[in-house]
């Protein structure tokens, strides 16, 4: 218990709620209670999510994150949390403009021409205000909160304590690793304390979206911006949710949907860095159908094999394929088994792919049913892919908002067959051969020294064997060479198969084919040639 002990104070304010609440019996599993602990009722959906909102940003976080997991909990509790908002009361400006200035490092009227007392955005991490700079630009200023950090660093502690406590007693709870679902949240959160990791992503985000001329990134000011304090271009524009004002201003909401869909669909799909809380309140739509995406303080990053996955994902049920997406799922169960899904399994997914992939997709209906699925399949999905769908969900609804018909199977074909039919890049290629290549001379080397060692405990053990080859030598001998024969086969498969299509189009065209793929067709002719009168076929 020395890690809760650290934090008594704050763990003790956690047992009352929990307990007023009806939930003292969730601590107590958790490890973070003594013993039981009851309230005068009994925990509800209801009751769950007061509890949480009474507990501040991190729990409200943690609800949140909950409410997109029915593979976890029933949808009574699912639907409860997902109305979970933060309740922070702002603090007045006299307590917010010291921070602002220790932060400039100077009085902000060095900086700023006017900033406006009253915050027009305001969070449990930070406040948000209206100002100008000495210019006149419209600019502006996120500051982060002074009273929340000490508190929200301690009950990040409690959670991972609790989570690793939780996966320790339970077989069951352990399979939904619980301990990086907690690291995701403390990342996110700990992301939202440094302005810095904001300002990058910011600067990373319009990098990557700078080929869309009617996709818009606040513009920042690095050299006024901190870890605390950060200042950014003003985007005046219409929120997707005010569907009068976008038709007052001449705007046509299809259109707008078609590019920000675009734009979300690059940065997932291609640039693997992606907004990952895209509601309406943080896109806008301008004058000329343009989008301005604002407020990079939670951005999703896909490692390369977890994009390959979405793609593969989006494959299925663009190409109505059921059994593909029931191994996908077992892949990140993490199955010991993943090319021969259950029956059961197989029968869902293809219940799946005939549900959604018929009409235009409803992302947010067809992410519930794979949480559901899941849950009845008793798998279990990596904390990670839950944010991801959450996000892509997010983006769904906000561009419904914008056009009631758009499909986000329909945005995303024309990078389903952009994948399908592009070639590797030359440093993919290079890397997967090389990974491969040293794989295969791995094998080659250690083979022999497998064999042998597998000869000799035959040899000592009860059954016994001698085997005399036709042509003379020992079976290790023979086996060794048939080994290295067999690791050569495999690196010059891995370069044909990586190479070849690059290969393929190289050199002028002969006869309306490259030269090319005339050498590809000779070397193959050779090749069985060869074949042939090597085994006398």
């Amino acid at each position: 218990m020395a890690l809760p002990l650290r934090d008594a104070r704050r763990l003790a304010e956690i047992i009352a709620t929990f307990t007023r609440f009806g939930g003292g019996w969730l601590l107590e599993r958790g490890g973070l209670s003594p013993g039981p602990a009851r309230g005068d009722e009994d925990l509800t959906p209801a009751r769950l999510r007061q509890a949480l909102e009474a507990l501040g940003p991190v729990f409200v976080k943690l609800g949140q994150i909950l409410s997109t997991r029915r593979d976890l909990i029933d949808a009574p509790w699912a639907d409860a949390l997902s109305h979970l908002r933060a309740r922070v009361t702002p603090l007045p400006w006299s307590e917010m403009e010291a921070r602002a200035e220790t932060a400039l490092g100077r009085p902000w009227r060095e900086v700023f021409s006017a900033i406006t007392p009253e915050p027009i955005g305001s969070a449990s991490i930070g406040q948000v205000y209206a100002a100008k700079l000495l210019d006149g630009t419209d600019v502006v200023i996120k500051i982060t909160r002074p009273d929340q950090e000490e508190r929200i660093q301690a009950d990040l502690r409690l959670l991972e304590y609790a989570a690793a406590r939780a996966a320790a007693l339970s077989p069951g709870v352990a399979r939904y690793q619980p301990a990086a679902m907690v690291r995701e949240l403390a990342r996110a959160i700990r992301a939202e304390f440094d302005l810095t990791e904001e300002a990058e992503n910011t600067e990373e985000m319009a990098a990557n979206l700078a080929g869309f001329p009617k996709v818009r990134v606040p513009k920042l000011w690095r050299a006024y911006s901190s870890r605390d304090l950060m200042v950014q271009e003003r985007i005046f524009g219409t929120p997707p949710s005010d569907a009068e004002a976008l038709a007052a201003a001449g705007l046509d909401g299809p259109t707008l949907a078609a590019v920000g869909a675009e734009a979300f669909m690059h940065s997932l799909l291609v640039e693997r860095v992606f907004h990952a809380d895209p509601h309406p309140g943080n896109l806008f739509a301008l004058p000329g159908n343009q989008m301005a995406f604002i407020d990079f303080g939670m951005v999703g990053r896909l490692t390369t094999a977890r994009q390959r996955e979405l793609m593969a994902f989006l494959k299925a049920i663009v190409t109505a394929d059921p059994k593909a997406f029931a191994k996908l799922l077992l892949r990140w169960s993490g199955a010991d088994n993943i090319h021969t899904p259950p029956a059961s399994l197989e029968a869902a997914a293809g219940r799946f792919i005939a549900r959604h992939s018929r009409r235009g997709l409803d992302l947010s209906r067809a992410i519930t049913d794979i949480m559901e699925m899941v849950r009845e399949e008793n798998l279990a999905l990596p904390p990670d892919l839950v944010l991801l769908f959450k996000a892509m969900a997010t983006a769904d609804g906000t561009m419904k908002l914008l056009d009631p018909s758009f499909d986000s199977i329909t945005a995303a074909k024309p990078f389903v067959a952009r994948d399908l039919l592009a070639l590797p890049k030359p440093e993919e290629l290079a890397a997967r051969f090389s990974d491969f290549a040293g794989a295969a001379a791995a094998f080659g080397e250690e083979a022999p020294d497998l064999l042998r060692a597998g000869l000799a405990r035959l040899s000592e053990g009860r059954l016994r064997a001698e085997v005399t080859l036709a042509g003379g030598g020992d079976l290790a001998r023979a086996l060794e060479q048939a080994a290295r024969r067999i690791a050569g086969g495999l690196v010059l498969a891995a370069l044909l198969l990586t190479m070849g299509p690059v290969l393929a189009k190289a050199g002028p065209l002969v006869a309306g084919l490259p030269l090319g793929s005339w050498l590809g067709i000779l070397g193959l002719i050779g090749g069985v040639w060869h074949i042939s009168r090597r085994w006398k076929l």
